[in-house]
């Protein structure tokens, strides 16, 4: 994904108001492609310590997809009406029972 991207996006990819996010997905796919390699050739997880900080990292990442998820309206649509039949459920559950 992050090749793809790289090549869609071509120099707008380093240039970018999100070339933060950039760089830590860069740092953590390197980190990821790091890891796999090490543990095919037998070292050992604790000899990579920075590897942990990494993982965690990746929360960061998850959270930027919901900051996008926030600003369409249409996800926003879409989380009112899930939450309304959430909401709706035990009402409608007791509807049912008493029919």
């Amino acid at each position: 994904e992050l090749f793809l991207r790289m090549y869609v996006e071509e120099i707008a990819f380093f240039c970018d108001h999100d070339l933060g996010w950039n760089v830590l997905d860069m740092l953590l796919v390197t980190a990821s492609i790091t890891e796999l390699m090490a543990s095919s050739v037998g070292v050992e997880a604790e000899g990579l310590g920075y590897i942990r900080l990494l993982r965690l990292l990746r929360l960061l990442r998850t959270f930027r997809s919901v900051r996008i998820l926030r600003y369409l309206s249409f996800f926003r649509k879409f989380r009112l009406l899930t939450l309304a039949i959430q909401n709706s459920f035990v009402p409608f559950s007791w509807a049912c029972f008493m029919l």
